[in-house]
């Protein structure tokens, strides 16, 4: 693409509230990045704005068990001349449950399950399971088994290559 340089500007806001075992959080980040003297294109850019809440709450449950369950909710929206000509709107969700059994001084058992939702995929269930050996407190060993899911990239959504000429092999 040759030779250019990033200019514009970017910003967040951000509030956290912390009271006991029950955890919020909400920001909004927003991005205005324009590539200047850019060879491909014409001043290209890519507006990001992105608002996401979290909470969660912790239950102990006796001595021996610990309980976090929550959710969050995130959306993006983009407006990009390189992309799409459209005002883009992304929202996911997530729902989120954890035990831990301390069985012992050095053993616990974690159990864990997260159900994301994203508008483009649908649900995703992510299970993982966890054994923690701490023979002191300077050593701690997880054995861990899970499934996790990741949201597709801005570029796996909307990026689209068409080809300027045919080749041979069309590829």
């Amino acid at each position: 693409g040759g030779t250019g340089f990033i200019d514009g500007t970017t910003g967040f806001l951000r509030a956290d509230y912390h009271y006991a075992k029950t955890r919020m959080r909400i920001f909004w980040n927003r991005s205005r990045p324009v590539l200047r003297e850019f060879a491909v294109a014409q001043d290209p850019f890519i507006h990001t704005d992105q608002w996401d809440a979290l909470a969660e709450h912790g239950f102990s449950l006796g001595s021996q068990w610990d309980l976090v369950s929550g959710g969050n909710f995130r959306r993006i929206r983009l407006r990009s001349n390189t992309y799409d000509t459209q005002r883009i709107v992304h929202d996911q969700g997530a729902l989120f449950l954890e035990a831990a059994w301390r069985a012992s001084d050095v053993w616990t058992l974690i159990g864990s399950g997260r159900l994301d939702w994203f508008d483009q995929s649908g649900l995703v269930g992510s299970p993982r399971g966890s054994l923690v050996f701490s023979p002191s407190p300077a050593h701690v060993f997880r054995f861990s088994v899970g499934r996790a899911f990741r949201d597709p990239t801005l570029t796996e959504r909307h990026l689209r290559f068409t080809p300027q000429f045919n080749t041979p092999l069309n590829i």
